[in-house]
């Protein structure tokens, strides 16, 4: 069975990214359960809400194209998906994520409480 090749991989998950971002960034998701940046603080107010989602949305788009971008530029010289060193070529793009997370509660907490 052929392996996905990783670069494969970024670009899918960074369309991914971004294609689900777009509605966040233009705040037309409303407060929910399901869909969009779900913590506490979100769920104060409305004004919290499309606030913190726009923010995440667009955090969420920047990763999205950069992983897009990554793979992109990877093509040519990514790893085999059976090299051992795989598994650091296929996360490590990902910690674009995790800053966004981050960045999306630092942001919360600048806004009120109600």
């Amino acid at each position: 069975m052929p392996l996905v090749p990783i670069p494969y991989v970024h670009v899918g998950i960074g369309a991914l990214l971004t294609i689900s971002s777009l509605p966040l960034c233009f705040k037309l998701v409303p407060k929910n359960r399901f869909y969009g940046v779900r913590i506490p603080k979100a769920f104060v107010s409305d004004a919290n809400w499309y606030a913190i989602n726009c923010f995440g949305g667009v955090a969420l788009l920047l990763c999205g194209l950069l992983l897009i971008l990554f793979g992109y530029l990877t093509w040519n010289i990514a790893l085999s998906p059976r090299s051992p060193m795989a598994v650091i070529d296929l996360i490590a793009p990902l910690a674009g994520l995790v800053l966004a997370i981050v960045l999306v509660q630092i942001y919360a907490r600048s806004l009120p409480n109600k």
